[in-house]
């Protein structure tokens, strides 16, 4: 009798069992169900993250503010204008030269003489200068005193053809020798646009170089006039020094700079607007604000600016563009 009893409480614990075991399944796969959804909205929230950032980078672009110099600069052709005074053979002969090519000297100087069977004929200077031999045959039309007579058609049809002599070298009369040139008036003439040409007034100081010479070196010169003419205007430029490299010279491709300015440079696609302010989008802890800056210069693709610092992280392309 008590152990028919003993079997069915074991009964009755068995099936409280079964049930507490199907309880506690339910709350299992309700809990892993509740994890697969917490689980799949923290991926989705990652992924959502990846993508923005990725869209952020792959359309802002940052920077970083730098230190540079801005140079606003026109290249073209110049033609160099001098006083040169030439000497030419008065008779034929074997040619003597008594002093050397960059030479000053001053007036009344024996320059060199001719020889021929009969006589020597002495050549000496008028005036005081430079001596060159280097003779091209714009010395006596092109000269300081009639630059006002110049136009951009008769500066288009100049042409020169160089004539040099040598020592020893048999002349025939009236063949160019030498010309003295005065070394401290130099005139640079430039043709430029009708909307470059407006840009420079007399007086205003600028500086130049020669693209065709290894030099690394800039010149000082003083716009002294604007010759108007069509369809270019002629840019008169006066030299302040007067180089030996300048006492040969005549047509040469030049860099003239009109202004250059160092500083912090931005890219021009990173200036924004933000009413009347002008300013650049800076980043700072992944996010990215308004800064207000001041331009001093603007180029082709960057700007020199004040108002902010140096190595600073700014948006390149923000999307709200500069106005104007």
């Amino acid at each position: 009798m008590s152990v028919k009893n003993n079997y069915k409480k074991r009964r009755r614990i068995t099936k409280e069992e079964k049930d507490l075991i199907k309880e506690q399944k339910n709350i299992i796969d309700q809990s892993a169900k509740l994890t697969k959804v917490l689980v799949t909205f923290i991926l989705f929230i990652i992924f959502l993250s990846f993508v923005v950032n990725l869209f952020i980078h792959s359309t802002s672009r940052t920077v970083l503010t730098r230190q540079g110099q801005l140079i606003k600069a026109i290249e073209g052709e110049g033609l160099f204008i001098r006083n040169e005074k030439i000497t030419i053979a008065p008779i034929s002969g074997k040619l003597e030269i008594k002093v050397q090519e960059g030479q000053r000297v001053s007036a009344n100087t024996l320059i060199a003489n001719i020889k021929n069977n009969q006589t020597r004929h002495k050549l000496y200077t008028y005036n005081s200068g430079v001596v060159s031999y280097h003779i091209d045959g714009l010395e006596s039309s092109l000269t300081i005193d009639n630059l006002k007579r110049l136009n951009y058609d008769r500066y288009k049809k100049l042409r020169y053809k160089v004539n040099q002599v040598n020592d020893g070298e048999k002349l025939n009369n009236g063949r160019p020798i030498f010309k003295i040139v005065e070394n401290y008036l130099l005139y640079l003439i430039m043709p430029l646009s009708k909307n470059k040409s407006y840009l420079f007034e007399a007086g205003t100081e600028v500086r130049f170089e020669l693209l065709e010479k290894e030099i690394q070196k800039k010149f000082s010169a003083k716009v002294d006039h604007i010759i108007e003419s069509k369809p270019k205007d002629l840019l008169v430029l006066r030299v302040e020094s007067f180089p030996p490299l300048f006492l040969n010279l005549r047509k040469t491709d030049v860099k003239l700079i009109r202004s250059s300015y160092n500083g912090i440079t931005v890219p021009i696609s990173a200036l924004v607007k933000k009413g009347s302010k002008t300013g650049v989008m800076v980043i700072q802890d992944d996010k990215h604000s308004f800064k207000e800056i001041k331009v001093v210069s603007k180029g082709e693709e960057k700007a020199i600016v004040k108002g902010v610092g140096l190595g600073i992280q700014i948006l390149e392309k923000p999307k709200q563009k500069m106005e104007g």
